[in-house]
């Protein structure tokens, strides 16, 4: 919701953004705000945080899910993952 507009050159590239700004609104249902206690996930790479609402937790239920799935990949995160919780 807090994105910059993009610069394109073609028209359909910002049809494509205007369509991913309206799937954001549908999902967060207008309403941004989020529920505690917030989940941290600390990875090699970067921390994210999730939302205690139900989308918050389906998507730390899917970053874990894919985390798994690619435990054998010579990509997959090879550093600790902590997960803190923030109230």
């Amino acid at each position: 919701m807090n994105q910059q507009h993009p610069q394109v050159d073609d028209p359909f590239d910002y049809v494509d953004f205007v369509n991913e700004q309206k799937a954001f609104r549908q999902a967060y249902r207008n309403c941004p705000i989020t529920e505690l206690p917030i989940h941290a996930v600390q990875t090699g790479r970067d921390v994210l945080f999730f939302s205690n609402s139900p989308l918050g937790l389906q998507g730390l239920k899917q970053f874990y899910q894919e985390l798994v799935n690619g435990y054998f990949s010579v990509h997959s995160e090879r550093d600790p993952v902590c997960e803190y919780s923030v109230s």
